[in-house]
């Protein structure tokens, strides 16, 4: 799929979202102008990014006066028909967005590697684990600091966050 499609379909962003907030848009390192025509493949990575400051933001900037002096870097591809089926992406979001999207990702599911989770985890204080109202693990009801105690350094874990309100 495109990054557009991406973007709106599997993450639920807004075209107008995407417009307004969302500026600078790399795939695999490179800038990305037409999210339409810039198509994900397996092991994809993305970044996304709100708008930044001074020349190199307006450089970077999708769709940007002074994307001329960045060709080099800008994102090119042809589709190739044979790239269907389901991909795994790592998302990366940069600045103001991560308070936008940070929640979306998480309540999305998101896979992380062990050994990052572990160290997560470990660093909180008790105020994050007296707002932790449970969890399971592995379908199964378990206490949400027993989490900090475990082993993860050699697994990828699948990682979903639910929030009340």
């Amino acid at each position: 799929m495109s990054a557009k499609e991406f973007l709106t379909h599997e993450l639920g962003l807004t075209q107008e979202y995407l417009d307004t907030v969302v500026q600078t848009v790399f795939l695999d390192g490179k800038a990305v102008d037409d999210l339409g025509s810039a198509y994900i493949k397996d092991g994809a990575i993305m970044a996304l990014s709100a708008a930044m400051p001074g020349l190199l933001g307006a450089t970077l900037r999708r769709g940007s006066f002074y994307a001329a002096m960045r060709k080099e870097i800008s994102y090119r591809e042809v589709r190739n028909a044979d790239d269907k089926g389901t991909a795994r992406v790592t998302v990366k979001i940069f600045n103001l967005l991560l308070g936008d999207l940070g929640r979306v990702l998480l309540e999305k599911g998101i896979r992380i590697r062990g050994e990052d989770l572990q160290v997560f985890l470990g660093n909180r204080n008790q105020r994050f684990w007296d707002g932790c109202m449970g969890a399971l693990l592995n379908g199964k009801q378990v206490d949400p600091t027993s989490l900090s105690k475990m082993e993860w350094k050699e697994e990828d874990v699948s990682l979903r966050v639910t929030v009340e309100s």
